[in-house]
């Protein structure tokens, strides 16, 4: 293994070890790469975002399918987003695991939110703010929406394909860079609309084509691998292998000196740093 590869898997587990996210050792650069894109793409980045609510949700407090405490929560989740507060103490406890794949953010960009009252900020004050109730929403950019709620405890929850079904019908937008265009309607031999189904190819690891209101879609940048991690920050790794190989001094033995720190974002990774001879050099990657 090169000092480059060593330098960065060390900035890495440094940060695991600072915010307490448990991981496994690799020998293996390109996995624990794809392991820490994870953890970043699982967690909410803080800033002012501006709040869309789907008419479906707005339909369900319409008509009190939602308790009142948690029409409460939603309005106060928004508020939060708005003024750009901290919001992932609200996640999934497996932003606390880099070697845990959530498949309903991996292959359609939706995050879940439990319900609850009560801010956490840590691993341990988060198993005290579980809900039985999850907000499912998408953060693009600047915004966020809101997409609809359901109890925890229902089947397949997870796999709710009437997730896709009201992001087409309030947001196309955001899944238009995704349909196929030049595939004849209807001609799908596999047209998945079960949860279940869909629960059980998911489970599998296995991408397919997905059939919403005569069009078809294709997620692939946000695709499964075969060992249930994301198929973009496979790619993403694939970018910063490459760079790694070929743009720093080879053999590495040329190289020393060298450092490396995060820079907290999916991309770019982070500066590598070293000296050659008298000279200091440093590579964005």
């Amino acid at each position: 293994m090169s000092t480059f590869d060593t330098a960065i898997k060390d900035e890495i587990y440094g940060f695991y070890h600072e915010n307490k996210i448990s991981f496994k050792a690799s020998d293996s650069l390109g996995d624990v790469l794809i392991d820490y894109f994870n953890v970043l793409s699982k967690r909410i980045s803080k800033h002012k975002r501006c709040v869309h609510m789907s008419k479906e949700l707005k339909n369900k407090i319409k008509n009190l399918e939602i308790s009142k405490e948690h029409v409460n929560i939603i309005n106060k989740f928004r508020v939060s987003f708005e003024q750009g507060k901290d919001m992932n103490g609200f996640l999934s406890r497996s932003i606390f695991r880099s070697d845990f794949y959530d498949k309903l953010l991996i292959c359609w960009g939706i995050h879940h939110l439990h319900l609850s009252n009560v801010e956490a900020t840590t691993n341990k004050e988060m198993k005290l703010n579980r809900s039985d109730v999850l907000l499912f929403c998408m953060v693009v950019g600047d915004d966020v929406y809101f997409i609809d709620v359901e109890s925890h405890n229902k089947d397949y929850v997870f796999s709710m394909f009437k997730l896709l079904n009201i992001i087409h019908d309030n947001w196309q937008f955001l899944i238009d860079q995704y349909e196929v265009k030049d595939i004849i309607r209807g001609s799908l031999n596999l047209v998945v609309t079960c949860d279940r189904e869909l629960h059980n190819l998911r489970k599998m690891n296995i991408n397919i084509m997905y059939e919403i209101r005569g069009k078809v879609y294709f997620l692939i940048d946000k695709g499964l691998m075969g060992n249930g991690s994301s198929f973009g920050n496979s790619m993403r790794m694939t970018n910063v292998m490459h760079s790694v190989r070929c743009d720093t001094p080879q053999p590495p033995t040329y190289a020393q000196n060298i450092k490396f720190k995060l820079s907290g974002k999916i991309n770019p990774l982070g500066t590598l740093y070293w000296t050659e001879g008298n000279q200091i050099k440093k590579l964005i990657i």
